[in-house]
């Protein structure tokens, strides 16, 4: 990646701020699409810095499985205590497949519009130096559903983590460069833009393309196996690519995995459907059918070269798509021209979420567990105690609502006392939750 300043540099040199952002996705909806007003660091000692140069709005399920940049910036050298994240609005919709129409809407208040993210540990920006910051949205546990009485009330309670690391598989959209001696994407776009003003980032990522695969806008690989050097693949395409970062000794840059040529129009030229794996992936035919949400099937054919990932970015074998998982797929929509042969997805991409159940339990801690601090019981309601289980890869966090400011921090076990309200999601065994995240609530 481009930075500014280079070298060791100087204190006065400037560093340069990279934030990320990445979505754990949410059933039942077609786009959520989340107003960002404002992206504000918070210094150590108080001063605040404003980054977001105009209100964004993103498209969090356009972010499935990946991560993608969204601003870049050049700052002097400080440490950054925290960032406050202003949420404007959050608009949940349903869309129909063959008009592309919203055919229901869901706007959920948001009670707290400022969201302050305290990272474990302070954040540096050294001069001369790339920090790459993630902004990890968790858009499932951020919609909260509570019953009242005779109709359901929905409300967006922003569930958004920071890491100082950009993490798993990362996607980008842009322009291929070549300048005979290194490649890189650049002029880069977000997929996730929702807001009709489409900006565009003044900044390039060299790209490693030791182990990338190569595919064109019908979700075919190209033909040469150096489409660089034989045409396929120019200076000035548009491509899609996804990959890993990495750092070196020369900076941060992107190890591809899939370099995807598009059509040269805004945005992705590819489609993408999600659904659950109704007929298992043959490899004599190198299809699976998938069922979408509206019911229907619609089968998907891997590319020779194609790339299988899991939720968490990682290289799995096409075995993993399995009949009952959930499954997405990324290429070109084929129509057969034959009534009778049913239209396909031509897919370089795939990725399996596996069987993961997403059980919660709700409310108040009853009891911690004197014998045993990895068990906990939580008073559902007053007859119906639920015990929950932890262990050392749960996550702790806790979401604290000041004045309209709601602050998430991550937590250990031992900060949990009887009486705290909180959510715990998981895999329901027998009578207790296998929980992967405990999230505390407080209204101060």
């Amino acid at each position: 990646m481009t930075a500014c300043g280079g070298g060791g540099g100087s204190n006065s040199a400037p560093g340069t701020l990279t934030l990320a952002i990445t979505d754990a996705s949410i059933d039942d909806y077609d786009e959520a699409l989340l107003e960002i007003s404002s992206i504000t660091l918070i210094g150590s000692g108080g001063q605040e810095t404003e980054v977001l140069p105009t209100p964004q709005t993103v498209d969090l399920l356009k972010l499935r499985n990946v991560s993608e940049l969204l601003l870049r910036e050049s700052l002097t050298a400080r440490t950054i205590s925290k960032i406050r994240l202003g949420v404007e609005s959050i608009t949940l919709n349903k869309v129909d497949p063959e008009s592309g129409l919203v055919t229901e809407t869901v706007s959920p208040p948001v009670p707290s519009r400022k969201v302050d993210l305290n990272p474990q540990g302070s954040l540096e920006i050294r001069a001369g130096e790339d920090l790459l910051v993630m902004l990890d949205v968790d858009l499932e546990k951020s919609i909260k559903v509570n019953d009242a009485g005779a109709s359901e009330q929905v409300r967006f309670r922003p569930v958004v983590f920071i890491t100082a690391e950009v993490s798993g598989l990362v996607r980008l959209y842009g322009t291929y460069t070549d300048d005979g001696s290194t490649t890189s994407i650049c002029d880069l776009e977000r997929i996730s833009d929702a807001d009709g003003i489409y900006e565009v980032l003044d900044m390039c990522v060299v790209l490693d393309e030791t182990n990338a695969n190569y595919f064109g806008a019908d979700g075919l690989p190209l033909v040469d196996g150096d489409p660089a050097s034989s045409g396929d693949l120019t200076d000035g395409n548009k491509v899609s690519v996804y990959g890993y970062y990495r750092q070196s000794d020369s900076g941060t840059t992107l190890a591809a995995e899939i370099i995807a040529r598009g059509t040269g129009m805004r945005g992705e030229a590819f489609t993408t459907v999600n659904g659950i794996v109704a007929d298992a992936w043959d490899p004599i035919s190198r299809r699976f059918n998938l069922a979408l949400t509206d019911a229907t099937d619609i089968p998907v054919e891997l590319s020779d070269g194609a790339k299988v990932f899991n939720v968490d970015g990682e290289l799995v074998a096409e075995t993993s798509l399995t009949t009952g998982t959930g499954a997405e797929a990324r290429g070109a929509f084929t129509d057969s021209g034959n009534p009778v042969d049913p239209d396909w997805i031509q897919a370089f991409i795939a990725f399996s979420a596996g069987t993961q159940s997403n059980d919660s339990v709700s409310g108040t801690i009853a009891d911690m567990g004197i014998n045993d601090d990895v068990i906990t019981l939580f008073e559902v309601d007053p007859m119906t105690p639920t015990c929950v289980v932890t262990s050392a890869t749960t996550l702790f966090y806790s979401i604290e609502t000041d004045a309209g400011v709601s602050e998430s921090s991550e937590i250990l076990l031992s900060d949990l006392a009887d009486g705290d309200e909180v959510d715990a999601s998981g895999d329901l065994v027998g009578d207790c939750l296998q929980a992967t995240t405990v999230i505390r609530e407080v209204t101060l």
